[in-house]
C-alpha cells in the first residue's frame, strides 16, 4: 500500500463517537432532571409541603446547576419559600386532651388528677372504677 492509498486522517470527529456522546449527555440530563425531581419530592417532604400538584408545572432544568448536576441549594430554597409559617393544625394534641371531651365529663378523671393522691386515695379510685374509666 502506497502513502496514497492510505486512508485519509481528517481533523473531523467521528460521527459514531459524537452521536455517543450526546446520546450519553443527554441520558446524564434526563437522569439529573428525575434526581431533582426526587430530591424536591423529599425536601418538600421534611419540611412538610404539598407540592404534588405543582410538579407537573415546574421547569426541573432550574434545579441543575451549569455542570448537569442538580443544584441542592436551589432545590432547599425553592421549598423553604413554600413551607407554611404556621402547621396547618393544632399541634399540641397531647397537651390538649385534658380539653377532649372524654376527660370534660364529670365521671371522668385526667392523668393530672391523680397527681398528689394518696395510696388510700388511689385505690377508692380504683375500687369506685375510675381509674378503669380513664385507660379505656
Amino acid at each position: 500500500m502506497t502513502p496514497s492509498d492510505a486512508p485519509e486522517e481528517n481533523d473531523a470527529p467521528d460521527p459514531v463517537e459524537a452521536a455517543r456522546a450526546e446520546a450519553r449527555a443527554e441520558a446524564m440530563r434526563e437522569a439529573n432532571i428525575k434526581l431533582a425531581r426526587a430530591r424536591l419530592e423529599l425536601e418538600a417532604e421534611r419540611k412538610g409541603v404539598d407540592i404534588s400538584v405543582s410538579l407537573n408545572f415546574m421547569n426541573p432544568d432550574s434545579f441543575l446547576s451549569e455542570d448537569g448536576n442538580v443544584n441542592a441549594e436551589a432545590v432547599t430554597e425553592f421549598v423553604s419559600s413554600l413551607a407554611p409559617s404556621k402547621p396547618a393544625f393544632n399541634q399540641d394534641v397531647l397537651r390538649n386532651a385534658g380539653n377532649h371531651e372524654m376527660y370534660a365529663r364529670p365521671d371522668r378523671h385526667s392523668p393530672e388528677s391523680f397527681k398528689g393522691l394518696s395510696k388510700a386515695q388511689i385505690a377508692k379510685l380504683v375500687a369506685s372504677g375510675a381509674l378503669d374509666k380513664l385507660i379505656r
